[in-house]
């Protein structure tokens, strides 16, 4: 009796704080892409990330994500390995059966970056090579989301996204030209003596990410006709 008497507690409870509450909590699973020189040394990974969203009006909702990504680091036995915690707005295009939203994010991000030396084709001259370390980063998001509603609570959704960071991660690369013929051989003894040069690379990617919605949140509009009903 008692175990009923918790559970119908429990339930009534947490319809009540579904009936109060501005929010909506996102789970997703995604494919990333790096662009630009990144993919020089990654190859495509995955994301996992939970957002929790707040909407502060029909148009507007401000968001918190958590998100983990891992992907293969080209010619390298490790992953590159990344966490961030996010904070983003949200404008509210469409509002109907299918909703659409466009959204912009920054946040702060722990990159594990791996170990890798790239290799110049069929030898073992290093052309370039990072040192493994851990690094904070800073970094900013632009995407859209695209929902269907299957119930009042519940919504699929398609992301894509694309992610740049505002902190380089430094790597060694030489130049090979020069010991290379007019025919396309190289000479191996005179390109391992190539110095190394110091550069850097901004890590940037975009993805494409779906998941479900769990709505708490009223709706709007449902809210609206309800203050006007009351109010007549």
């Amino acid at each position: 009796m008692k175990k009923y008497l918790v559970i119908s507690i429990l339930a009534i409870s947490f319809q009540l704080l579904a009936q109060q509450s501005k929010y909506s909590l996102a789970l997703q699973i995604g494919r990333t892409f790096p662009s630009q020189t990144y993919g020089n040394f990654s190859e495509n990974g995955l994301a996992l990330s939970a957002e929790l969203d707040r909407r502060i009006s029909p148009r507007f909702s401000m968001f918190l994500s958590g998100d983990y990504e891992v992907a293969n680091a080209i010619n390298g036995d490790e992953n590159w390995y990344k966490t961030s915690l996010n904070l983003g707005a949200s404008f509210h295009v469409l509002d109907h059966k299918i909703k659409t939203s466009v959204f912009g994010q920054i946040g702060f991000a722990i990159q594990n970056v791996p170990q890798l030396e790239i290799v110049y084709p069929d030898t073992k001259i290093i052309t370039r090579q990072v040192a493994p370390t851990t690094q904070n980063i800073i970094q900013g998001s632009i995407g859209a989301k695209i929902s269907y509603v299957i119930s009042s609570r519940i919504s699929l959704f398609v992301k894509p996204q694309f992610t740049g960071s505002f902190s380089n991660i430094t790597y060694q690369e030489r130049d090979l030209s020069p010991a290379i013929n007019d025919r396309g051989v190289i000479d191996e003894e005179a390109a391992n003596n190539m110095p190394f040069q110091t550069r850097q690379i901004a890590p940037a990617n975009s993805s494409i990410n779906g998941g479900i919605i769990i709505n708490f949140a009223n709706d709007w509009n449902s809210t609206r006709s309800n203050k006007t009903s009351k109010t007549s």
